[in-house]
């Protein structure tokens, strides 16, 4: 679930480990929404990383001319479009599943689907609501 999802890592290992999915069925996707790309760079001290950040960052705004800097702190920057260009909805699903000791759970869980990438036909989980492990 972690190579789908921008959901933090952090959040998949306490929230998501051992979650499996036994089965699950499509109940409703929500009409199209239209949200603004971000491009997000995590800051490091290292100053190896920090070069290799630096070189992403002037990659970014070459890529993304008509981006606006949104966030500039030590810990991210972030790269935001100025109009709203990525498709997202929303998806509703019984989901059954089973946890990591084998306890098998059935409920409804929401899911948010957005493009990766303007023009991309790739669509990435950006939050999950639900599941509970």
């Amino acid at each position: 679930m972690g190579n789908m999802s921008s959901i933090s890592t952090v959040n998949l290992i306490n929230e998501y480990v051992g979650i499996n999915i036994i089965n699950y069925s499509i109940k409703s996707v929500s009409d199209k929404h239209i949200i603004k790309h971000d491009i997000v760079v995590h800051n490091s001290d290292d100053a190896t990383m920090t070069a290799i950040e630096n070189e992403l960052k002037k990659l970014y705004r070459e890529t993304y001319p008509d981006y606006t800097v949104v966030k500039d702190t030590p810990e991210e920057w972030v790269l935001q479009s100025n109009e709203e260009i990525l498709n997202e909805y929303t998806v509703i699903m019984d989901v059954e599943y089973s946890n990591i000791i084998g306890d098998t759970k059935r409920n409804s869980v929401t899911v948010t689907v957005a493009q990766e990438e303007p023009d991309s036909d790739k669509y990435i989980v950006t939050k999950i609501v639900g599941i509970i492990n």
